[in-house]
């Protein structure tokens, strides 16, 4: 009998023991919703809950066009925002995580910036290949004290790069106007005395007479050399002496057609085959000076002609993009091409590859270009040769 009550005793104490702990466990579990309602939805500083803030800071990284990355502790792309998946020239994050790190950066270019640690100039190497100018931005990235990778802020600085370019070929232009104003008057007038003895030496009966070839041999050589001086110093007097443009609406369209019927006998006779790849009949308005416009296709024609001396083939076209607001124009030719290394000096003024080029043309062409807010590139074209690619704004309707 006592046994029996004793067993009842410890099994009541057993329950209230058992009572007791769910209690407890109530009551924790009580503490526990009240802290993780006030986490998702209580006030936060700022006045915004957890959810709304992370939820917005997504929205930030998301919505910059910057380009922002980690690559992990092995060196693949752990995450990456869509602003630098768009940047690599890629539609979807999966076409981008997993990846190696060096896949989207040509380290070959990396060129520090002085007194910035971490930051460094480089070229990302898109989905097709094409290198971008960009500036990255690195720091060690750390979750909740644990080492994950290297994250990165990833900005596209090729506006900035054709901007300061286009600053220096300025202040280049503005230094060879003041040198060429001194040049030609210093040149101009003694080559002109020159000239006009070398044709009264020339006209001189008693010279007529000589049958000498050495002789006649050294006036020739005198003559050409004096007419291409010549043509240097008007070089330099146009470029220091250049109007400002006179912008008026035109049809790009209607000018591109009236300089190919002007260069039609040219290119016929030089074996070369126009290839009018634009709508003729459909207009192309933009505001442009016109006659700097005609000397601008004029140089471009005879740059594609003098590459073609066995003939060949001239591809021009006009592209409207609306989206952009410009119209493209290519010409593309079947001549040698143009290598990288002279690629990069094209624009030079006083360059050329040619024997007698000023190596002004291309340099007054970009002139021509800047004035009217355009752009200037040179390609490779897809059957060999040159496609250079030129620009300008479209008038917006």
């Amino acid at each position: 009998m006592e046994q029996g009550n004793a067993e009842t005793s410890g099994r009541r104490a057993r329950i209230q023991e058992v009572e007791q702990e769910l209690a407890a466990m109530a009551e924790r579990r009580r503490a526990l919703e009240e802290e993780l309602a006030q986490m998702r939805g209580g006030a936060q500083p700022g006045g915004q809950g957890l959810e709304e803030a992370l939820s917005m800071f997504e929205q930030i990284i998301e919505s910059t066009d910057d380009g922002i990355m980690i690559e992990d502790q092995k060196g693949r792309v752990s995450f990456a925002n869509m602003g630098f998946v768009r940047m690599a020239g890629y539609e979807s994050r999966d076409q981008v995580l997993d990846r190696p790190w060096s896949d989207f950066f040509s380290l070959d270019e990396e060129k520090k910036i002085p007194g910035r640690p971490g930051m460094y100039e480089s070229l990302l190497v898109t989905g097709d290949r094409t290198r971008i100018p960009i500036l990255i931005t690195s720091t060690s990235f750390y979750f909740r004290g644990e080492y994950r990778g290297v994250l990165s802020l990833i900005k596209d600085i090729a506006g900035r790069k054709r901007m300061e370019e286009a600053l220096a070929r300025s202040e280049k232009y503005a230094a060879i106007a003041q040198l060429s104003l001194g040049i030609s008057h210093e040149i101009k007038n003694p080559l002109s005395v020159m000239q006009a003895h070398l044709d009264l030496v020339k006209s001189n009966k008693t010279i007529k007479n000589i049958a000498d070839e050495k002789l006649n041999y050294s006036f020739e050589v005198m003559n050409t050399q004096a007419k291409r001086i010549a043509t240097t110093v008007r070089s330099l007097s146009n470029l220091a002496h250049d109007r400002p443009p006179e912008m008026r609406p035109l049809d790009l369209t209607r000018l591109l057609d009236d300089v190919s019927d002007m260069f039609f006998p040219k290119l016929k006779k030089g074996g070369v085959a126009l290839d009018r790849c634009y709508a003729r009949h459909d207009p192309v308005a933009v505001e442009a000076d016109e006659g700097k416009l005609i000397q601008l296709f004029t140089n471009l024609f005879f740059n594609a002609l003098e590459a073609m001396p066995e003939g060949g083939e001239l591809r021009v076209d006009a592209r409207p993009q609306p989206e952009s607001g410009e119209v493209e124009l290519a010409f593309e030719d079947t001549g040698p091409g143009i290598s990288a290394d002279i690629r990069k000096r094209i624009l030079d003024p006083f360059f050329t590859t040619k024997p007698a080029g000023t190596g002004m043309g291309l340099a007054i062409c970009q002139r021509i270009i800047e004035e009217h807010h355009g752009a200037l590139e040179f390609l490779d074209a897809t059957q060999g040769g040159a496609h250079v690619i030129v620009r300008l704004p479209l008038i917006q309707p």
